[in-house]
């Protein structure tokens, strides 16, 4: 952590994140950390994927000691179709499953989830990866969010 004169004259203060993916979630988690009173402000529902949904979605081909070479072309071998086609059955799977615990937390502090695909058009769905659903959703709850609609 960079140290910035007067650091410590932020702690007790209020902070608004506008944003609410990867760096919105890093930037509440780091600003929570240090004292900072946060409300997260969510501007359109988040695909929220676990680690462990990832893991279980590409382990076939991405795990210790697989050639990455070798698992880029099997990735790649699927055309684009294909591939949203076979994650539109998967999405359901892995929302109702594995995430499940982490996706009914979200939905309770009212973080506002979608179930598009993970192939989705990123231009069209903000999407968010978790790597510890259980310290995430307790974040989650000890921040308060807002969303916008």
């Amino acid at each position: 952590m960079p140290q910035i004169a007067d650091q410590d004259k932020f702690k007790g203060v209020k902070a608004v994140v506008v944003g609410a993916c990867n760096s919105g979630h890093d930037i509440a988690q780091d600003f929570t950390k240090h004292g900072i009173d946060v409300t997260m402000y969510q501007r359109s529902s988040t695909y929220v994927v676990s680690a462990k949904s990832i893991a279980q979605l590409l382990g076939g081909v991405y795990h210790e000691g697989a050639n990455v070479e070798y698992a880029d072309r099997v990735n790649a071998s699927f055309t684009f179709t294909v591939t949203k086609l076979l994650h539109k059955r998967i999405t359901p799977y892995l929302a109702e499953g594995v995430d499940k615990d982490i996706l009914d937390g979200l939905k309770k502090v009212g973080f506002n989830t979608t179930l598009a695909q993970i192939m989705q058009d990123s231009s069209r769905c903000s999407t968010l990866e978790v790597e510890d659903t259980i310290s995430t959703s307790a974040e989650a709850k000890r921040s308060s969010m807002e969303r916008s609609n």
